[in-house]
């Protein structure tokens, strides 16, 4: 009988729990959060979710100790600052197989540090949830591309610089197959905006990066601006246009006077999840971003957040308030 459980039950926590009761598969659910009201949210989604005879238990607490002593996936969704801790006491309690962290995974590099020596120490399989690269789409255009250089841009209004940066740096990283990287901050607004998340910060400006291959790669929030979202992936000959909301792709080749016009679909994290619990379970791999390469991505963007905090608000900024 497999295990599974989720630590942090709030609004995404409870979306990886729906995703774990759509197992084909027997399994033992768990679920952990401090808070009762997020345990009640998680509950009440999980009563949404069709019923499903290999889910053999499911038990909810607010005390990690509850937890079996051996998991076979643990998915910690707590808030950034919180989930240095959610991992130590989980992995002081019991022994993990395999994990999934969601993003931002920490806050700094000593956090990094020590939660790689945790994981290389139990011998937990550890992965971050960046899940733009398990889907089909962009695993076509990543062949599309063919690892030749290319210009990467993301623009909208307000969609979350800070907390959402590491997803298209990430789908870079999967597109060029390299984890270094330089970024630019300079074109940040010269503020630092309060986040929906007590104790966090949200920015909006522009990003700029390049990859070591040349790919070049700029993210761009517009302050109180409601502008839809536009991906564009560009190159001599080429231009290629994600629609995530409108689901499609629409590549435009000038030189061939050709427009293709191709479906996209980016799942909901629930589907996603029974997606990667499953390969997990099966197989002990998934698609999402391993801990070391995601680490190798978080580091660069830390530190750029953390010289414009400092930039506007003066003093040192050692560990990056975003999640």
């Amino acid at each position: 009988m497999k295990t599974a459980a989720v630590i942090g039950a709030g609004q995404l926590g409870s979306r990886h729990l729906q995703g774990l009761a759509g197992l084909a598969r027997p399994v033992e659910l768990y679920v952990m959060d401090v808070s009762p009201e997020c345990l009640n949210l998680a509950r009440s989604r999980y009563d949404e979710t069709p019923a499903n005879e290999n889910i053999r238990s499911i038990s909810f607490t607010t005390d990690i100790r509850d937890l079996p002593p051996r998991l076979d996936l643990a998915v910690i969704a707590t808030n950034a600052r919180e989930r240095p801790e959610a991992l130590e006491s989980l992995l002081a309690v019991s022994s993990v197989s395999s994990m999934v962290l969601e993003k931002v995974a920490f806050q700094s590099v000593e956090a990094f540090d020590r939660a790689e020596a945790r994981i290389e120490e139990t011998g937990v399989e550890a992965w971050i949830n960046c899940p733009r690269r398990m889907a089909a789409a962009y695993r076509n255009l990543k062949a599309r591309l063919e690892g030749r250089p290319f210009e990467f841009t993301v623009s909208g209004g307000d969609w979350g610089l800070a907390t959402s940066a590491l997803h298209f740096i990430d789908l870079a990283a999967f597109f060029t197959d390299r984890l270094e990287y330089e970024v630019d901050s300079e074109g940040l607004d010269d503020r630092v905006h309060d986040s929906k998340r007590d104790g966090y910060i949200e920015l909006t400006g522009t990003l700029a990066g390049r990859f070591s291959d040349g790919s070049r790669f700029s993210l761009t929030s517009q302050a109180g601006s409601e502008s839809p979202l536009v991906i564009v992936i560009s190159r001599p000959g080429e231009r290629i246009e994600v629609d995530e909301a409108g689901g499609r792709v629409i590549i435009d080749s000038p030189g061939q006077g050709r427009v293709e016009v191709l479906d996209f679909e980016l799942p909901w994290q629930s589907r996603l999840t029974t997606v990667f619990a499953r390969e997990i379970l099966s197989s002990g791999a998934c698609a999402l971003t391993p801990f070391r390469e995601s680490k190798a991505l978080h580091l660069p963007l830390l530190a750029a957040f953390n010289r414009h905090v400092e930039k506007v608000r003066g003093g040192e900024c050692r560990v990056c308030p975003v999640t």
